[in-house]
């Protein structure tokens, strides 16, 4: 009966573990020529270098959340997103994203400046029929927890936000959860 019962907490223990790429302090991944690493249910922890070929990729796919985390940030030149229903990808830290920081910069004016970060946000995988691929500018709205982003050369996108943690008053809050992956937004 205890030979059972550990298999059991054996079972139970294995199932909860998740598995981990980890570049440790003074270590560097090095990725030459079209290098291409899939992180299928892998979480990314760097606290070392991530050095990426002008042509090397990064993919995390799966059917359970993974995250990168570490105390250095990590640079990708090309990020691929492909998780199956409603898991993600979770940002613990900055990300370097073909040499720049995804951003998107918001004026009271109604206007914002997008730098990459709604080609992240709109989570359409295939660049050809993500309307966000292109950083651009233009005027924005909000409505019912939904963003509309109306680009000053005539695309529209639609952006959900959750409004959980939602304070009326605070309307300069530090983080907001966008998408449908609830990926969060820092403020800079």
């Amino acid at each position: 009966m205890k030979k059972i019962i550990c298999f059991f907490a054996a079972c139970i223990f294995s199932f909860s573990a998740s598995a981990q790429l980890i570049v440790q302090s003074g270590a560097t991944l090095y990725l030459s020529g079209n290098a291409l690493v899939v992180l299928q249910d892998v979480n990314l922890v760097n606290d070392g270098t991530i050095t990426v070929a002008a042509i090397g990729r990064f993919s995390f796919t799966g059917i359970a959340n993974s995250g990168i985390s570490g105390t250095q940030q990590p640079a990708f030149n090309e990020l691929k997103i492909a998780k199956t229903g409603s898991n993600k990808l979770l940002l613990e830290r900055a990300i370097d994203v073909n040499g720049k920081i995804p951003s998107i910069s918001f004026s009271s004016a109604g206007n914002f400046t997008d730098n990459g970060a709604l080609k992240e946000l709109y989570h359409e995988y295939i660049s050809c029929l993500n309307p966000a691929v292109t950083p651009c500018s233009g005027s924005y709205e909000v409505k019912d927890y939904t963003i509309l982003f109306n680009y000053s050369d005539g695309r529209k996108i639609k952006l959900t936000f959750l409004g959980a943690g939602y304070d009326i008053n605070n309307k300069s809050r530090a983080m907001l959860r966008m998408s449908p992956n609830e990926d969060p937004m820092t403020k800079q």
